[in-house]
């Protein structure tokens, strides 16, 4: 019963929380950049990338996803000075990272924030703690993570103290930090994580028998060819 009214005033806050209201908090504008014209003013694009190589004031990045805008080429400058998240973690070559990037000339530099990430695959990174200093911060973190890990697809999140929710695309609404006692809930967040996890990428074709279809109508057009070719060559004898 307990856990069935936590739901319904889960759900009762979602539909009365109107995008307005976040107008002016930095985690929704850098989330939403593509949704409203304002909010492109602070964020040209928000990637995943790795740090290949430093030269000078200029990290070289190479762009393995663009989740939100867009960016000059696939390998991009970002200037250097920043460091991890909310925290003083600086960066290094090779790390992963998850930018929020606004243009500067020929050079990017950090919009709403860049986060170290376990690696370069959006679906299945992870946005290491050391980006938030505080407890109060890893809530944000696990906002910013989900938004990743759904490729920018899912950005409806609720937050209640220090536990964060996301209200899916399907309306089904998902605890994702902190880690609930509750195993309902955790088999919840365990299967929307796996069906993320395991969906088609944006940039990967999706299977399908059209392949198998077309290879066997050139077949089938080789083999037609070669009899007439052959009904030809006989009729001239």
């Amino acid at each position: 019963m307990r856990n069935y009214i936590l739901a319904l005033g889960i759900a009762f806050l979602l539909l009365l929380s109107p995008s307005d209201t976040f107008a002016a908090d930095a985690l929704y504008r850098m989330l939403h950049a593509d949704d409203v014209e304002q909010f492109k003013e602070d964020q040209d694009a928000m990637i995943v990338g790795q740090l290949i190589s430093k030269q000078g004031n200029n990290f070289q990045v190479t762009v393995s996803k663009v989740l939100s805008g867009s960016v000059s080429s696939d390998s991009i400058p970002v200037l250097d000075h920043f460091t991890y998240g909310w925290a003083e973690e600086t960066p290094s070559v090779n790390d992963f990272c998850v930018f929020s990037l606004k243009k500067s000339g020929r050079v990017y530099k950090k919009a709403w924030g860049i986060f170290e990430a376990t690696s370069g695959d959006y679906k299945t990174l992870t946005l290491t703690s050391l980006n938030a200093p505080s407890p109060g911060l890893l809530a944000d973190l696990a906002a910013i993570q989900w938004y990743v890990n759904t490729g920018g697809k899912e950005k409806d999140f609720l937050f209640a103290n220090s536990t964060a929710y996301v209200k899916r695309t399907s309306g089904q609404v998902v605890q994702i930090y902190p880690a609930s006692n509750n195993d309902k809930d955790v088999n919840v967040y365990e299967n929307a994580l796996n069906e993320i996890r395991n969906s088609p990428s944006v940039d990967e074709p999706i299977p399908s028998n059209t392949f198998s279809y077309s290879l066997l109508g050139i077949v089938g057009l080789i083999g037609l060819s070669t009899l007439i070719g052959k009904i030809i060559v006989k009729s001239q004898k």
